[in-house]
């Protein structure tokens, strides 16, 4: 379960403090796929990023499987986040020197929570699963942007991590590749049981998630969780 409390991220600008993400409470059960929606600068992003344990906040807490990941060394928080996050970024982040299977073997050498005999043949499989099968040893810059994301869901379910996050996962694409995408990055954590976390504006996606949290009704005088359960 991920459980987040009291969570404030403040950056500082022109000798004044800026909230970017003030969230009171939230919690996702394990296994759950949840959309967070909301405006432009409501926080989608940074509550990601906060999770994934890239960035730090300025107050709160967050626990993840019962660890207070906030409390964790770098060193540690490293480890954390190659073992247990998948993340899917609006801009795919893949190596382009490198292939689509290089870059998944990359991500599960770091990670090694998969045994190196192992690694190969499941980064050939997800990548079979995604439909590019005969794109294995194409560098990632010779992909298209529907590739690209495709490798990059890929890569991030290869390490069978207990939480995938996903920035904006279709702002790139077009509808078909959104589809694609989407019904694959869906599929993949339903077979691996993993929890999913979405940050989008697109709506048509956020329902067909368990759940909605609307960050922008996450105010501090409003201390119970927004949570609206899709149909």
């Amino acid at each position: 379960m991920l459980i987040i409390k009291q969570l404030v991220k403040s950056y500082s600008a022109d000798q004044q403090a800026i909230t970017v993400l003030d969230l009171p409470h939230l919690a996702i059960d394990p296994k759950q796929k949840v959309a967070l929606v909301g405006p432009s600068g409501c926080g989608k992003s940074t509550l990601l990023n906060i999770i994934a344990g890239i960035v730090r906040p300025t107050s709160g807490e967050v626990n993840v499987l019962g660890t207070d990941i906030l409390g964790l060394s770098e060193t540690k928080m490293d480890t954390y986040r190659a073992r247990n996050i998948g993340y899917v970024f609006q801009n795919f982040n893949l190596l382009p020197g490198f292939t689509a299977l290089e870059n998944i073997l990359i991500a599960m050498r770091f990670a090694a929570t998969i045994p190196a005999g192992n690694r190969k043949k499941r980064a050939i499989e997800l990548l079979e699963r995604a439909g590019l099968h005969h794109r294995l040893h194409i560098n990632a810059s010779r992909l298209s942007q529907g590739e690209q994301q495709r490798v990059a869901i890929a890569r991030a379910i290869a390490n069978k991590p207990s939480i995938v996050l996903a920035d904006e996962p279709t702002a790139n694409l077009d509808r078909h590749n959104a589809a694609m995408a989407v019904s694959m990055l869906k599929e993949m954590c339903r077979t691996q049981q993993t929890t999913l976390i979405v940050s989008t504006h697109d709506m048509e996606l956020a329902g067909q998630m368990d759940a909605i949290v609307n960050l922008r009704e996450m105010k501090p005088d409003k201390p119970e969780v927004v949570c609206n359960v899709s149909a």
